[in-house]
């Protein structure tokens, strides 16, 4: 399991950072014997969109994401939510995703596909805001 929260503080080396896990991960979820491999993207309120530069890398690497992965993406904004939505239209990922208002809602789609999964999710949770308030 994986998560990553954007916050609005990004700056060139957090999205550097962000591709690099994606290439790194999706090379682990390959090999990962739980089946799915959880992927958590949390957007917090007001964070803007990456750069064009960004959104493309981004968009090549997640063309690469391998059928092992379930990515769930957390935003309270209805927009950021729809506009996910309307991508996966446009471009049908190989893995399955989905778009939830909440963490908890993220919560209670893992848990559904695999027990214990919410505990899992809201430690990294936690795990990940603290590093992000240490920055």
């Amino acid at each position: 399991m994986a998560v990553w929260i954007f916050t609005g503080n990004e700056e060139d080396a957090d999205w550097k950072a962000y591709l690099d896990a994606m290439i790194t991960g999706s090379r682990y979820a390959q090999e990962a014997s739980q089946r799915p491999l959880f992927v958590v993207q949390i957007v917090d309120p007001d964070s803007p969109v990456p750069s064009a530069r960004w959104r493309r890398a981004i968009a090549g690497a997640s063309s690469r994401v391998p059928s092992q992965v379930f990515f769930i993406l957390v935003s309270e904004s209805l927009a950021v939510r729809a506009v996910s939505t309307a991508l996966s239209w446009l471009r049908a990922p190989s893995y399955e995703e989905t778009s939830v208002a909440s963490l908890e809602e993220a919560a209670e789609v893992m848990e559904q596909r695999r027990s214990g999964a919410r505990a899992c999710l809201m430690r990294l949770e936690r795990e990940a805001r603290a590093s992000v308030r240490a920055r």
